[in-house]
């Protein structure tokens, strides 16, 4: 599982697209996403891409989606 103090919850999942089918990897997050909202965080945005990627590597994901907490 991905480590980082902004993920929420992980969950694996496959996308259909034609014959091929990828591993996606959804990260929920309680950070914002908007970079024109005040309380953006670039840094910790960076930071969560940063370990997202290693991790993606790590386990073989095809590619990854990450969403807003409700």
């Amino acid at each position: 599982m991905l480590e980082h103090p902004n993920v929420r919850r992980t969950w694996p999942t496959m996308k259909l697209e034609g014959n091929k089918i990828t591993k996606v990897y959804l990260v929920e997050t309680d950070l914002v996403l908007a970079p024109d909202d005040p309380a953006f965080d670039k840094e910790a945005i960076d930071g969560l891409l940063g370990a997202l990627s290693k991790y993606l590597k790590r386990a073989g994901y095809d590619s990854a989606e990450i969403i807003p907490s409700q």
